[in-house]
């Protein structure tokens, strides 16, 4: 719908008494750069798409990043409260998670406790997400608060993440009764955060501001100046980890119609000259609610352009280049020495791992686990999944190696954080957690690795006669002064063990039915850097039954607990970090075609019958849709929500009991249903 966004702008004031917008400004005493961003190419290597699994007859606009995926903006409320000023019902959040493909999939309410029966949008959060700001009209214990002319406006709020929703809300200091402030946009440090605003002393209608956080809270408000803010209006504004600014504008005479999108590199005010965005990002119609991924690529948008699904509607774009600039000129140029912690001499030829880390810890890009299958105590019939560290040696090919001095050059995206894995024969493997500068600079770090101070052995537990690798087999290590360990091999038939003393090992096997298997293993050589390998082999007595197949882990019948993939209190929404489990399954249905599963979703006693049932249904879908964007065939799954018939714990109904202890029965299980091949699953720790 046309302008939609300018009549809705200052009844976003929500100042709720109408008033035109200015349309474009002939007059604008800013002065834009002459050449259009996208001059050179002239929108070529864009590709834009309506994201229409999130987007409906309503208005749908103003996403932002959030545990993977998008918090948005929406009056798709059915039964809501009516704004009679923009015929639409009050604005709600909502959340969506964006698949691997980038897609967003169907969304959900985002929360019950900011969502109210007032306006609420547009929103930030801070790196990791447990900080949240957000717009909403000017309140008081909820309910409307209107300035002297009768007139209701919008102002910034913050809340904190709780273990079940948001909480401690809060009203930030530079808000007034007499103008709104909106549109929030924190850096990435969250020392700044950007925001529109109405009040005195700016240059048109709404102008981009800021304030700093310091130790003695926020700073007054600062007005980015004239080279941005016009006559008209500069709303909708985002910050880029680069420090380019993105931000929608009707004030200007380039503009072709509406709010277009602009783009300043804030690095460079106030000599800095915003550029526009040409088509196909910009129209005659309103553009606004850019957004824009850490790589520069990918991101998205609203638009009311004619040939969307309602009045306004979320786009999601890619690009071929980089819309933030040159980003290799956002890195921090990183030394890092790797020394022996013992002597502190400097350590040659270390293989280095530099892996990104997401805003809630978890490695992203590379796949740094395996899957590890172990009975669950209380049900020994149930498997237990969890993830475990691959060795380095099967990760792809090292970033980089320390030379001779110890030394290596790295190139690491400004203030970004980073698990670095050192890794080299005879010592213990090194996670070192680092963030790198937030400016473009040099920094040097110290990596210190411990020698390995043990001798490792790494043994296999085999039929003799079919040369099947045995599970759970007792396996005995007789220590040099006759005192004896005990171990079991693993799922997999494998076993491994620090020697501490340089001599000699004897070690045994014993199952019944097979004749026990022994072997010898030699430290006395004293060197650590070498890995002690050795095979246990039970020869079966005549009439054992022959195994067909190492231990067979998983077959049809076996049911194994997502452990780690957790749910919010009353919500469906994965928590962050739940995927990568929900990655390890798709492995699974990906490595073994024939495998189909159900997949059945728990809840806790809270809340009544019929409303867990709904609840674990919509996870059991969540956790369905997840696999299914990633490739997997909807018929191979089947999603089974079982309310709380089947808790883990004594904690029913009446019981008090812990978050912890509910959020243990807040999981999701796995039943193989059709499995023709047998499985091998690896579960070993990195020494």
């Amino acid at each position: 719908m046309r302008n939609t966004f300018s009549n809705l702008l200052l009844l976003m004031a929500l100042a709720v008494m109408p008033f035109s917008l200015i349309g474009q400004q002939s007059g604008s005493s800013k002065t834009k750069g002459t050449n259009k961003f996208y001059e050179k190419t002239g929108g070529k290597g864009i590709v834009i798409t309506n994201a229409t699994a999130i987007n409906t007859e309503h208005l749908d606009f103003s996403p932002v990043f959030y545990n993977n995926g998008l918090v948005f903006v929406s009056s798709r409320k059915k039964g809501g409260f009516l704004d009679s000023k923009i015929g639409e019902t009050y604005f709600e959040l909502y959340y969506t998670r964006v698949d691997p493909n980038g897609t967003p999939v169907e969304p959900e309410i985002f929360s019950g406790q900011l969502n109210s029966q007032l306006h609420e949008g547009p929103v930030a959060f801070s790196r990791n997400g447990d900080q949240i700001f957000f717009t909403s009209n000017n309140q008081k214990h909820g309910l409307q608060r209107a300035d002297d002319q009768g007139r209701v406006r919008l102002k910034i709020y913050t809340a904190q993440r709780g273990n079940q929703d948001w909480e401690n809300v809060t009203e930030l200091p530079f808000n007034a009764d007499e103008y709104s402030s909106q549109h929030p946009s924190l850096s990435r440090d969250g020392k700044r955060l950007f925001f529109a605003s109405d009040r005195p002393g700016g240059y048109g209608g709404y102008d981009i501001w800021f304030v700093d956080r310091t130790t003695g809270g926020w700073s007054d408000p600062v007005n980015l100046g004239p080279a941005i803010n016009s006559k008209g209006n500069e709303v909708f504004p985002f910050i880029h980890y680069s420090g380019y600014l993105f931000y929608s504008s009707d004030g200007s005479y380039e503009g072709l119609g509406g709010l277009d999108i602009f783009s300043v590199n804030t690095r460079n005010l106030p000599d800095a000259h915003p550029q526009i965005f040409s088509a196909p990002f910009n129209t005659p119609f309103d553009d606004l609610g850019f957004v824009l991924e850490d790589d520069g690529l990918h991101g998205f948008f609203s638009s009311d352009r004619p040939g969307g699904v309602g009045k306004d509607d979320i786009y999601q774009f890619e690009s071929a280049y980089s819309l933030a600039g040159d980003l290799d000129n956002f890195v921090a140029r990183t030394m890092v020495e790797i020394v022996d912690e013992t002597t502190g001499q400097p350590i040659p030829d270390a293989s280095i791992f530099i892996l990104e880390k997401d805003a809630y810890g978890f490695v992203s890009g590379e796949t740094i686990f395996d899957m590890a299958l172990a009975p669950e105590a209380s049900a020994p019939d149930k498997l237990t999944l969890n993830l475990v560290r691959k060795k380095t040696l099967d990760l792809n090919a090292p970033d980089t190696r320390s030379d001779a001095s110890g030394m290596a050059l790295s190139q690491m995206k400004i203030d970004q954080n980073y698990l670095i894995l050192v890794s080299k024969p005879g010592y213990i493997t090194k996670e070192f957690s680092y963030t790198s500068p937030p400016e473009p600079t040099a920094d040097e770090i110290v990596i210190r690795v411990r020698p390995q101070d043990c001798f490792l052995l790494e043994g296999r537990v085999k039929n003799q006669k079919t040369g099947v690798l045995m599970a759970h087999v007792p396996v005995m290590i007789e220590m040099p002064d006759g005192t004896p360990v005990y171990l079991e091999s693993d799922i997999n038939g494998t076993f491994s063990y620090c020697l501490s003393e340089a001599a000699d090992y004897s070690l045994s096997a014993n199952k019944e039915g097979y004749i026990p298997g022994r072997s010898r293993v030699s430290t006395s050589n004293g060197n650590y850097a070498e890995t002690r390998k050795t095979e246990l082999l039970l020869l079966p007595f005549s009439g054992t039954p022959v195994e067909t197949a190492v231990a067979k882990p998983i077959g049809e019948g076996s049911v194994i607990v997502l452990e780690n993939l957790y749910y919010d209190y009353n919500k469906s929404s994965l928590r962050p970090g739940a995927a990568n489990e929900l990655d390890v399954v798709y492995d699974l249905l990906k490595k073994y075609p024939s495998m189909e599963i159900e997949l059945g979703a728990h809840t806790d006693c809270r809340g009544s019958d019929k409303f867990n049932q709904r609840l674990s249904e919509s996870r059991a879908a969540a956790a369905k849709n997840y696999l299914v964007s990633r490739g997997i065939q909807p018929a191979r799954i089947t999603a089974v929500g079982y309310g709380e018939t089947m808790l883990r714990n004594q904690c029913t109904e009446g019981v008090n009991c812990t978050e912890e202890q509910h959020q243990y029965n807040r999981r999701t299980e796995i039943l193989i249903t059709t499995l023709d091949e047998p499985v091998e699953i690896r579960y070993e720790e990195d020494k």
